[in-house]
């Protein structure tokens, strides 16, 4: 099994820590994974016995408990879950891309062919449309993999998973209940749309058809549907290892694999001299807890081997489009009887409400995954989250994207300024916000701006006849979503303004304004009168 992981900070937001860790950590089970605040364990083979469920318990307690030891040292602490609640994009810049030369180059390659664009399009309770620059989209998942056979393993994903789901948030978006299977899916997506309608093949995906024979058939799928992405230089001849009676390492294959993401796909490695063919299961989220990781495995090995026992060949009983649609259909599904995951933080959020900001109810679910995971209870003995778990308020002020506004409302500059005014009026807002047709930032109207417009004369014209772009006026200063809450203060100061857009990459992303700020001073305010 491998057991990735969260590393996350004071604030439960993620901690980009995992090297510093590693340098503090005996034994070959820890490694890295793509992003600095992800890390990996791997645990050795067992012999499926009465007595196993108990040892894979007992292994990833000590693991994780080595890591977690080490990561108080660090100011951290380690949290089991398929999507971190508390991820923001900012948490995807490259300087968190773990400094390893192999994902540097995994990264240039996938961005190359990705033009330079990577795109989330998910919906479910909420909806989630965001674009990205590099693969760290893909450090968003974390998943407890297994390995076992590989038709069968297809034909009861599905089911498993809809008993497994662990991730229906992502960057404070109520989605599928298992999220991962989109985003994994989207985030390595490197697919160019093409003039007429062909097909073409993701690199992550479910696959096209059972296995009839051997695991030949998907290697060579593989190949003839998904290019190459890395090269190295190759050490060994594998047909002089064979006539010499070695066993050949297949380098190639073996790094062309690791670039291939079937959710149940077939991994080759030798171990101890002996060849042998894994097959990871990467569907499975991390968490809720360990003993809830357990059960799963259970569940997963046991309906395995009892499909193996009971279906011949499952191959006839099941359509391979029904297989895949089940995964499909389990991670979009909203579970209504027993308790998973994925229910918990749904029940948890909607019982928090609209109290505290979204950053605060994201750090609250964190915190509560991570003490109760602590507690070692499996989720259904897990009470829901309260929103004072997450520290306070003191660590979701830090940066603007934490609490800033994103459902915007803007104007065109070639529409009329009536509209601007109405806006105004109707949703209670001082200023409206002018983009152009690829939101990029234009300028704004203000109170300011209607004011002089109507008390010269020219709005006596006719609604029709002033345009937004007769009267608005350039934003004296604009701000990144990581800009600190502070410099962000001394900006309006500075300027004397009551707002500042939010921009990325020249385009629109928010708004924040002196009312954000309100929540911060009622409780700075509590705080120093209750000290009194």
């Amino acid at each position: 099994a491998e057991q990735e992981l969260f590393l996350v900070d004071k604030g439960w937001r993620p901690a980009p820590v995992a090297t510093e860790l590693l340098d503090g950590l005996d034994g070959d089970e820890f490694t890295t994974e793509l992003a600095r605040f992800n890390l990996e364990i791997n645990l050795p083979p067992m012999d499926l016995n009465p007595t196993c469920f108990r040892t894979l318990e007992d292994s990833l307690e000590s693991l994780v408990g080595k890591v977690r030891s080490e990561a108080l040292r660090h100011r951290a602490d380690v949290v089991l879950t398929g999507i971190l609640p508390t991820l923001q994009k900012s948490d995807l810049a490259l300087e968190n891309l773990t400094p390893r030369p192999r994902y540097y180059a995994l990264n240039d390659a996938m961005t190359r062919r990705a033009a330079g664009s990577y795109r989330l399009h998910i919906q479910g309770t909420d909806e989630l449309h965001v674009e990205h620059d590099s693969i760290l989209l893909e450090g968003c998942n974390t998943s407890f993999q297994l390995q076992r056979f590989y038709n069968v393993a297809l034909a009861m994903a599905g089911p498993v998973l809809a008993a497994c789901a662990n991730s229906p948030i992502l960057f404070g978006k109520r989605l599928w209940a298992e999220t991962r299977i989109a985003l994994f899916q989207q985030a390595l997506d490197i697919r160019r749309t093409t003039p007429h309608v062909r097909e073409l093949t993701p690199r992550v995906r479910f696959g096209e058809s059972w296995v009839k024979n051997s695991v030949l058939e998907i290697f060579q799928e593989d190949v003839a549907r998904v290019p190459s992405l890395l090269g190295t230089e190759v050490e060994q001849d594998p047909f002089a290892a064979l006539q010499r009676g070695e066993v050949p390492e297949l380098q190639a294959l073996q790094l062309y694999n690791g670039t291939v993401y079937r959710w149940i796909r077939p991994c080759y490695g030798i171990l101890n001299a002996k060849p042998h063919l894994r097959i990871e299961c990467r569907f499975l989220p991390s968490g809720p807890s360990i003993p809830d990781e357990v059960a799963n495995a259970a569940l997963w090995i046991g309906v395995l081997l009892g499909g193996v026992e009971e279906y011949d060949d499952i191959t006839r009983l099941l359509e391979f489009d029904d297989a895949r649609a089940n995964l499909l259909a389990a991670a979009r599904r909203r579970v209504s009887c027993g308790s998973t995951g994925a229910r918990w933080l749904t029940q948890s959020l909607t019982e928090m409400g609209a109290h505290g900001t979204r950053a605060e109810r994201m750090a609250a679910l964190t915190a509560a995954i991570a003490h109760r995971q602590q507690r070692e209870l499996p989720v259904h003995d897990w009470e829901l989250a309260m929103l004072g778990e997450g520290g306070g308020w003191r660590y979701h002020y830090r940066r603007v994207e934490q609490y800033m506004t994103t459902d915007l409302f803007t104007v065109k500059e070639d529409e009329i300024v009536d509209l601007a005014a109405l806006l105004m009026d109707w949703k209670r807002i001082r200023q409206v916000l002018v983009e152009d047709d690829e939101r990029r930032l234009a300028g704004w109207v203000t109170y300011g701006s209607l004011l002089r417009l109507y008390t010269s004369g020219q709005a006596s014209k006719g609604p029709a006849a002033v345009s937004i772009r007769e009267i608005m006026e350039r934003v004296p200063v604009e701000i990144a979503p990581e800009t600190e809450t502070l410099e962000a203060i001394a900006l309006m100061r500075k300027h004397q303004v009551r707002s500042l857009p939010v921009t990325k990459g020249g385009k629109l992303v928010g708004i924040v304004s002196v009312e954000d700020f309100i929540p911060i001073a009622e409780r700075l305010l509590e705080e120093k009168l209750e000290d009194e």
